[in-house]
């Protein structure tokens, strides 16, 4: 299995279309993923945008409100 296929497979099952997330979750979330399967990759949330549409937006936390993404749909290959 090549390291590439198992870091989109992870990505598709972690962000579901129609969801927005932080981008300080989604950094943190491809540090996490990266460094567990040994790959040097760039932990911006917009690696996202390789494999979703994506659209800026403001997401609702504890806090407040932070600058996240909104998950479209999957990219075609």
């Amino acid at each position: 299995v090549q390291k590439t296929d198992t870091v989109s497979e992870n990505i598709y099952s972690q962000f579901n279309i129609g969801s927005s997330y932080t981008l300080k979750d989604i950094k943190q979330y491809l540090k996490n993923l990266y460094e567990r399967l040994g790959v040097s990759g760039n932990y911006m949330a917009s690696e996202l945008e390789k494999y979703f549409e994506v659209k800026k937006c403001k997401v609702k936390t504890d806090n407040g409100r932070d600058n996240g993404l909104l998950i479209i749909r999957k990219k075609e290959k």
